[in-house]
């Protein structure tokens, strides 16, 4: 399994040629993707401010080992890195 660094895990979340925003509406981004966290950190919460919800460290998911595939579909489900951000988002 490959190791991913922070860079290559922000750089694959924020990709924006990898997913079709349209896509992704409607379909349970917000689930899907707390799905995904759920399997590598199953205790850690998630928050919310306004229209954006908040959830896993970055460098706590590569901790504790996501796979690219995973990455790949948090970014397939709306899911980024904002600037300057450490935590994973999704917009509501």
């Amino acid at each position: 399994m490959p190791v991913l660094n922070e860079e290559q895990f922000v750089e694959i979340i924020n990709d924006k040629k990898a997913y079709d925003r349209e896509d992704y509406k409607g379909k349970n981004g917000i689930l899907i993707g707390l799905q995904i966290v759920e399997k590598y950190l199953p205790n850690d919460g998630i928050e919310a401010d306004h229209d954006i919800v908040f959830s896993a460290d970055v460098k706590d998911l590569i901790k504790a080992g996501i796979t690219i595939e995973d990455v790949e579909s948090l970014n397939h489900h709306g899911w980024f890195v904002g600037d300057g951000d450490y935590y994973i988002s999704h917009f509501c």
